[in-house]
């Protein structure tokens, strides 16, 4: 089976960090291994990105590259999405760059290009819990996201969701997507363990090696991802830091509103400030010291930027000892409609990862685990179970591990093999109808 997917994005897709794009990866890796042939198709100005992602596939199987060209495509700016008429004239020039596929599978319900092909189209359903966070968007994106969400149905034959939760409470209730247009695939835990380029660097290297290396990898980045304030606030801080001697709790995400990082700040100035447990709180999240979001606002308030400092966006190893390194994880957010991807991550590389309670979390985990993995969602909370874990850490890892292995029950090629059961059934019911 021939399988198409157009990518839309602005400057920079983020085929490194952002989540959907590490889910696509094992997706179509597992579509290939099972014989799929898999199609990218990207404007010139994303090709560099898209073939560096290609790149990371095993070499018994890899997508092929598609690159097609416009200049109204290429200087105009988006957002993360292309506007009806340019989604229009994307959709007419990949038809022209490579073969008919047999079905399309769009990452993003929100790419447009993807609805305006021939053929059978299938979309991941966004994985972030749109009603239960209204609060994210002021009254007239609400609406709009809704409006897009309803053209998104119209356009697409069917989508994969993440859990009964998010089919139930935002495909049907908040979208009114029928439910003969949805299908449950669960995303399997993504490891260190999956990704050979990166374990084996490092599997055998001793904590300062680690060290060193991070450090080495930070003085890159740091100047790539941090302004000239930043850079000044940051830099000797996380590019010297002993990371390999001295503990620190690792946030993996983005400052955005619903991303709950305000709470882990104030968690943190409970810990520093009350307590005098001074662990520092590193975070992939970018950080303007006169930024104005809530995150910023508080930390300049509470004079919490060393003890809360942005590392930027870390290439795949640094990222990974950052994890193995660390005295703990927490992934502060119950936005997202799966189980949080920075557990497996964290688990994997030996460190103990917490996460707040929530609706979609809950069904993934026997009740009698709860204790070794959920926060009550407030700041108090998290700043016991902080130093919880760090009492007892070597528990809390040993039952995460025993968890993880049971959630690895959940398979890639499993996986793959219920996306294959999608596209071939509902190409069926679409033959029939014709």
């Amino acid at each position: 089976m021939d399988i198409g997917i157009a990518v839309e994005g602005n400057e920079r897709l983020g085929v490194n960090y952002e989540g959907i794009w590490r889910v696509l990866k094992y997706v179509t890796q597992g579509l290939l291994d099972r014989g799929n042939r898999i199609h990218f198709y990207c404007l010139a100005r994303h090709s560099d990105e898209v073939a560096g992602f290609i790149d990371n596939y095993s070499s018994q199987g890899r997508p092929q590259l598609h690159v097609v060209s416009d200049p109204r495509l290429e200087q105009e700016e988006f957002e993360n999405s292309l506007d009806q008429e340019s989604g229009e004239l994307l959709a007419d020039l990949i038809m022209l760059a490579g073969p008919k596929n047999s079905v399309w599978l769009n990452p993003n319900p929100f790419w447009r290009a993807t609805r305006y092909l021939p053929g059978f189209k299938v979309s991941m359903f966004h994985d972030f819990l749109i009603a239960d966070f209204p609060i994210s968007y002021i009254n007239e994106d609400w609406a709009k996201l809704l409006s897009e969400l309803e053209a998104a149905s119209e356009g697409h034959d069917h989508f994969i969701v993440l859990s009964e939760y998010v089919k139930k409470r935002h495909a049907i209730e908040t979208c009114k997507i029928p439910s003969e247009k949805l299908t449950v695939v669960t995303t399997p835990p993504i490891t260190y363990d999956n990704n050979v380029l990166v374990r084996d660097k490092i599997v055998d290297c001793d904590r300062s090696a680690l060290g060193h290396h991070l450090r080495t990898s930070l003085k890159i980045t740091l100047g790539k991802w941090l302004g000239v304030r930043e850079r000044e606030l940051f830099f000797h801080h996380t590019a010297n830091y002993p990371y390999e001697d001295a503990p620190y709790i690792f946030i993996s995400t983005q400052n955005r509103p619903h991303k709950n990082l305000r709470l882990v700040a104030e968690a943190a100035s409970i810990l520093v400030r009350q307590r005098f447990n001074s662990i520092p709180v590193f975070t992939t999240a970018l950080i303007d010291i006169k930024g104005q979001s809530d995150l910023e606002i508080y930390l300049a308030r509470e004079h919490l930027f060393g003890d809360f400092a942005s590392v930027g966006k870390l290439e795949d190893t640094a990222h990974a000892i950052m994890y193995k390194l660390a005295a703990l994880t927490v992934h502060p957010s119950s936005f997202e409609g799966n189980f949080p991807l920075p557990f497996a991550e964290s688990v994997s590389m030996g460190t103990p990862c917490i996460i707040p309670y929530s609706e979609v979390y809950k069904d993934f985990i026997p009740e009698a685990d709860w204790k070794f993995v959920f926060y009550q969602n407030d700041a108090s909370n998290l700043a016991n179970k902080v130093e919880l874990v760090c009492r007892h850490r070597d528990l809390f890892l040993k039952e995460q591990k025993r968890i993880l292995k049971r959630l690895q029950l959940n398979t890639w090629d499993k996986c793959a093999a219920q996306y294959e059961a999608v596209f071939e059934g509902c190409a069926s019911k679409k033959a029939l109808q014709a």
